[in-house]
């Protein structure tokens, strides 16, 4: 194993013991570090991402964790990893800064005529595969199973109120999640309520 860099040095901090930088361990540490970059690289092509922490896997452990972010974004993502048929299964939730808009407009569309000037902001959590990426489809983020969880921060400039008709367009366009709607009051939003929109037992089923 040649020398680290600098980088590496920074997010193999909990591996590395007294300087030693040529053990089994170190090694199989930094291949898993160098397949989390390949996995972006490849899932996200053009793009630049800057990693933040790394908890590599062990023998205790279920999974590793690289927390990374897209440069210039302020959401901040994981990729998880696992090791399954002689090698590392990667997968992360970085997708939502690439899905979210067309997400969050598909939903706003949707309840446009209960909150005509509502706008939405969605968060996922759930990590996801390589189908969830770039150019991912709305459709194809509400069809991804299990189902990926997500909350969306709705922003209201009327005096709007979560309703049940509300609630049935949301569930009907399977824009399930956790909400918080805000509501603006003075010039500033005030939390309105924290809602949930499940989806039925069938429809979170792992395919």
């Amino acid at each position: 194993m040649g020398k680290l860099s600098s980088e590496e040095k920074r997010l193999l901090v909990s591996v590395l013991h007294a300087d030693n930088e040529d053990t089994p361990w170190i090694e199989e540490a930094l291949k898993q570090l160098h397949g989390a970059w390949a996995y972006l690289a490849r899932k996200y092509p053009g793009q630049e991402f800057v990693s933040h922490a790394f908890e590599p896997l062990t023998k205790i452990s279920e999974k590793g964790i690289l927390m990374a972010s897209r440069a210039g974004s302020s959401d901040a993502g994981r990729v998880v990893f696992r090791y399954e048929d002689g090698g590392y299964v990667y997968e992360d939730n970085l997708y939502t800064s690439f899905v979210r808009e067309n997400y969050d407009a598909q939903l706003e569309a949707a309840i446009r005529y209960i909150l005509p000037e509502a706008k939405a902001y969605t968060c996922f959590y759930t990590p996801a595969d390589e189908t969830i990426g770039m150019d991912c489809s709305a459709e194809a983020v509400k069809a991804y199973r299990p189902l990926l969880i997500r909350h969306t921060d709705l922003y209201s400039n009327q005096d709007g109120a979560w309703s049940d008709a509300l609630h049935d367009a949301l569930s009907r366009g399977q824009y399930y999640g956790s909400y918080t709607l805000w509501k603006k009051k003075d010039d500033a939003y005030c939390i309105g309520g924290e809602y949930q929109v499940f989806a039925s037992e069938q429809e979170g089923e792992t395919e």
